[in-house]
């Protein structure tokens, strides 16, 4: 332990170093991370309510003073290292938004770190890998899994969006035409439809009720969820608006169309299953196959993560299995 511990190898310097981060970060998720959301839903509230009592310009001033203020962490510590080092902040923090979950930037940045420190210690302390190795497979999976997760919860937020956005128009149509304005009517979509279309529907009433226009809060909105089926909405109202005509039936047209595209990629979804059953099962199989091999004859396989031969047979059957799961997957998915 002591040698280990006096080691001057900077590839195990790091791997020790990210398990010391990965430490911290769970210790601050656990320790941190309620009290710091419970203030956080503490001073909203008062903002809240303080901003009922204002003008309509004192509203418009205070909201965009909150559009300025950009918190990418809990910690003023973490914030101002992440304004300073961390690319790209402004795309990161869309992602997480489409997430629907009050995620921040430090939060995915400290889970990453965590994770990558996590997966150095496996390689390196029980694997046995090689401290090049273990660095190169921490940092992969430290960035990869948080990107890949976070891109498919928020897929998953916008085809639950596309599936029931179609029925929150058909409800705005329905209050257009009982004489209901469009503001009363988004705010009743925001009231009755579930999660996501309603609190997105929510976030627009509040936004106009802070003096905002319902151009600018819809847009606020698109820009959160990102899914072009929003978009079509916001452009058929603003055409109306400028060309005249029953904003009810462009509507129920639109609505019409959403479901016909919905159901045509569900359509090639079906065509494209053998694709990708293909795929996943070329993808699945040279591991199963190598963690049976690995399981009957340790030895044999070992020489694949133990001689720099084969740690480059290795490197190079990723690059290639990389390319081929991406060319698989450009065939198996369609645009429409």
């Amino acid at each position: 332990m002591q040698q280990l511990f006096g080691t001057t190898d900077p590839v195990i310097l790091l791997l020790m170093l990210c398990l010391v981060l990965g430490l911290v970060s769970v210790t601050y998720f656990i320790l941190f991370a309620d009290k710091e959301q419970r203030r956080t839903r503490e001073r909203l509230d008062d903002m809240r309510q303080r901003m009922q009592g204002m003008d309509t310009r004192q509203a418009k001033q205070a909201r965009a003073r909150l559009k300025k203020v950009e918190i990418d962490s809990r910690n003023p510590l973490l914030d101002q290292l992440l304004k300073r080092f961390l690319p790209n902040r402004q795309e990161l923090r869309a992602r997480l938004a489409r997430t629907g979950r009050k995620t921040t930037v430090g939060d995915y940045v400290l889970a990453s770190i965590g994770l990558a420190g996590a997966s150095g210690a496996l390689f390196y302390f029980i694997l046995g890998l090689q401290p090049l190795m273990a660095a190169v497979g921490a940092v992969a999976l430290g960035m990869g899994i948080p990107h890949f997760v976070v891109a498919r919860m928020g897929q998953r937020r916008i085809d639950r969006f596309n599936a029931i956005f179609p029925d929150a128009i058909d409800l705005i149509v329905r209050a257009l035409r009982s004489g209901i304005p469009i503001q009363e009517a988004i705010a009743t979509v925001g009231r009755e439809t579930g999660d996501p279309v309603g609190p997105l529907f929510t976030q627009v009433t509040n936004e106009v009720k802070l003096g905002g226009s319902l151009d600018d809060a819809l847009w606020n909105v698109a820009e959160t969820i990102r899914a072009p089926e929003f978009n079509f909405l916001i452009v058929s109202m603003s055409i109306q608006r400028e060309t005249g005509g029953n904003l009810g039936e462009t509507l129920a047209n639109l609505g019409k169309l959403l479901r016909d595209r919905r159901q045509m990629k569900l359509k090639i979804r079906a065509f494209s299953s053998e694709a990708r059953a293909t795929m996943l099962i070329m993808t699945a199989l040279p591991f199963v196959v190598g963690g049976m091999i690995f399981m009957l004859n340790p030895e044999y396989m070992s020489l694949l993560i133990t001689d720099p031969r084969g740690m480059m047979m290795l490197m190079v059957a990723a690059g290639m299995m990389s390319l081929g799961i991406f060319v698989m997957r450009r065939m198996s998915n369609f645009e429409i």
